[in-house]
């Protein structure tokens, strides 16, 4: 697992997009990430308000998407979005998004399984999506929804992260951002190599187990494939070097 204080350090780094790509989540988590990929889009899938379902955005996220960061693998059951919002508001609590859960549902409600949900879109279970939250990229939050305590009841928002210039990252950096870590890079004998469609998690049992785990990892807050790959296709990641071995949160074997 990646030492504690190798993420403070790359956190301290982190002064815009670039950083963050690059020397948090490919360098220091080791995402399978290219050399050289320095913005989030040059590895996602954009989202519209039309295809999200969701009224409203426009003005409250960059442009009104929402990026879906490209898996590798085709059965990885996570999907994880990229929300740039347009104010830093949300990020004024620490470690939790202020007024954020409204949007955060808006987009969670068209991205799951629904009657109304486009069938040519992928969907998620509301359990497998992580959200990355950012203003500018000096304010960061990870987010998804946990399971209700009670039937009927809404799923509250859990989330974790971190403004620029946070001197109090213990927990960020012990417990939280190690969970997103993947294992080290290890080589493959060429005949066991399968296609590069997808950085993602194994299923089966252990999977469930860590999924259980993840919510002690996270503060209250309080509160696939796209239609026509051809049209929404990105630029595949290198996946020889990856195996989804080891990886607490988002790549369990």
């Amino acid at each position: 697992m990646v030492a504690s204080r190798d993420i403070e350090r790359a956190v301290a780094r982190v002064a815009d997009q670039d950083s963050f790509v690059q020397i948090l989540l490919a360098e220091t988590l080791g995402w399978n990430i290219p050399a050289g990929v320095e913005r989030i889009d040059d590895i996602s899938l954009p989202w519209s308000v039309d295809e999200l379902r969701a009224r409203g955005l426009d003005g409250r996220l960059a442009d009104g998407k929402a990026w879906q960061i490209q898996s590798l693998r085709q059965d990885q059951p996570w999907g994880v979005f990229l929300l740039e919002f347009a104010s830093d508001a949300h990020f004024t609590a620490r470690g939790g998004l202020h007024g954020a859960t409204g949007t955060l549902r808006q987009v969670l409600r068209g991205l799951v399984p629904s009657r109304r949900h486009d069938s040519g879109l992928p969907s998620w279970r509301r359990e497998h999506l992580l959200f990355i939250c950012t203003h500018d990229y000096r304010q960061f939050r990870f987010a998804y929804f946990k399971a209700p305590r009670e039937a009927g009841r809404l799923a509250p928002l859990a989330a974790f992260g971190w403004n620029q210039g946070d001197t109090h990252l213990r927990t960020l950096c012990e417990y939280n951002l190690p969970e997103l870590a993947f294992p080290p890079r290890r080589r493959r004998r060429p005949e066991r190599l399968g296609p590069p469609v997808g950085v993602g998690l194994r299923r089966g049992g252990r999977d469930q187990a860590v999924l259980r785990r993840v919510p002690r990892s996270v503060r209250e807050s309080g509160s696939g494939r796209p239609r026509g790959s051809e049209r929404r296709a990105a630029p595949p990641m290198d996946a020889a070097a990856f195996q989804p071995a080891d990886v607490p949160l988002l790549h369990p074997a």
